[in-house]
């Protein structure tokens, strides 16, 4: 059957009626006696499908297979911690050589023990504790349990620069992270 432009009017009309009221998904319209149009009302379907919410499940799941064995080995993050303390500490004794005009000794020993002292003027070399910056009377650091340090002995003179160029390991948690000091410049750096 063929439809008006009376009919067609009267239809949108009707589908605006309709969408109006928004309770109903189906909308049901008479044209004439022979003719019922029938139209889907586009309502937003609210939440997620089930297949987004498998795949989401699928990447959360590879996610966390791949990521917990790394946050749940704490040796490989006190590894980490150690290496950037023991680069925090050259720098510092570093900074306290060129601040103090002093020559700074840096002492690493076989107990994976970083220490630093001071060699004033007058006295003997390296007689001096360097302070700690807790307040404590002597600047030490210690690599916990399951951590080694390469042992290393140098100095770094008043204009910062180390009196020979190191290169220190520290060890653990299955990773090795090499600090160097570099010999003209005294620069720290992985």
């Amino acid at each position: 059957m063929h439809l008006t432009t009376s009919q067609i009017i009267t239809n949108q009309q009707a589908l605006k009626q309709c969408a109006s009221e928004g309770s109903r998904k189906l909308c049901v319209t008479e044209l004439s006696d022979n003719v019922v149009l029938m139209a889907r009302l586009s309502h937003r379907n609210r939440g997620f499908t089930l297949v987004e919410l498998i795949m989401t499940m699928v990447i959360v799941g590879v996610l966390a297979a791949y990521a917990a064995p790394r946050f749940l080995g704490s040796s490989v993050f006190q590894s980490r911690g150690f290496s950037d303390q023991v680069q925090a500490s050259l720098r510092y004794a570093q900074k306290i050589a060129i601040a103090q005009h002093h020559t700074v000794c840096v002492n690493i020993t076989g107990n994976n023990t970083l220490g630093l002292t001071l060699a004033p003027v007058g006295l003997s070399p390296c007689s001096a504790n360097v302070p700690s910056l807790s307040g404590g009377a002597k600047y030490e650091i210690t690599a916990p349990s399951g951590i080694v340090v390469a042992n290393a002995s140098f100095t770094f003179d008043a204009i910062g620069r180390p009196s020979a160029a190191q290169s220190i390991a520290v060890t653990g948690g299955g990773m090795t992270t090499t600090i160097v000091v570099e010999a003209e410049t005294g620069y720290v750096h992985p």
